[in-house]
């Protein structure tokens, strides 16, 4: 394809907008596959990607469904492992960790944020905003403060009493976002942030998404088949078969609708 720079599978991509040589890179990916067996056919969703994200991009990856964007994030994530292949976070190698090492360094430096927003049901947005402070042992009047602050950035101070089945949709997702921040990760992962919100309330996560990443210092990388937020980030990753490729003009993302004006919420849900 002409509007698109494939590159081989065997040579890393990186990105330096600065220019700094210096620069620790927040995410390297090296040689990285991941395959499943069907029927006695094995099949190769990611074949060799190598990439490396520094701290000061924000990162959308795009493609058809079925291209396996969501498998990379959770691979990325440790949320499911790579069949071969290394994936280091600020220079540490994390599949060499045990499983308490790495779910205490996932707890630390990644944020998860998904299409469906998993909020306990049975607990407050402030309580959900908590529970990732409350698992790292953080004390309780610290982990509040964090989670306050977050809340308030997110317009939702005045909510922060009432559970998810009161809460709108865009409103959960920003509790979501939230959880996903108050351990003041590195790097946030987002699937499909806004695949379950309308246009308008879909702007307002992208507003906080983009102002995070300069407000809290978090580098996001989002799955999306969002083209307005897509052509907003610093860089456009596609995947086509298994392997990343750079999208150098943001054009080729097709034609991105105007941004709605007002990003209020829908009605809550009665559930």
């Amino acid at each position: 394809m002409s509007n698109t720079t494939p590159t081989s599978s065997s040579v890393e991509q990186t990105h330096n907008p600065s220019g700094a040589a210096e620069e620790t890179h927040l995410l390297q990916v090296k040689n990285l596959t991941k395959s499943f067996w069907l029927e006695n056919r094995r099949i190769d969703v990611l074949n060799n990607v190598t990439l490396t994200l520094s701290r000061s991009e924000t990162v959308a990856i795009v493609g058809a469904s079925g291209a396996g964007k969501s498998t990379l994030l959770h691979v990325l994530g440790t949320l499911d492992l790579p069949t071969s292949g290394s994936i280091s976070i600020l220079g540490k190698d994390i599949l060499a960790m045990d499983e308490d090492e790495l779910a205490t360094y996932r707890n630390q430096t990644m944020g998860f944020v998904f299409q469906a927003h998993y909020l306990l049901p049975e607990f407050t947005a402030l309580e959900n905003v908590m529970m990732p402070a409350f698992i790292h042992r953080i004390p309780r009047k610290e982990a509040r403060e964090r989670a306050m602050e977050l809340l308030e950035w997110v317009g939702l101070s005045h909510r922060w009493e009432h559970r998810p089945g009161e809460l709108s949709g865009g409103e959960r997702q920003r509790v979501a976002l939230c959880r996903a921040l108050i351990m003041h990760p590195p790097l946030l992962l987002a699937d499909e942030p806004t695949g379950n919100l309308d246009a308008r309330t879909s702007e307002g996560i992208h507003k906080l998404l983009l102002e995070m990443h300069q407000k809290w210092e978090v580098t996001p990388v989002i799955v999306t088949h969002n083209l307005n937020l897509a052509q907003r980030m610093d860089r456009k990753l596609s995947l086509q078969d298994g392997t990343v490729v750079t999208i150098e003009d943001a054009k080729a993302l097709g034609p991105v609708p105007e941004p709605a004006q007002d990003a209020s919420d829908e009605q809550p849900s009665q559930g």
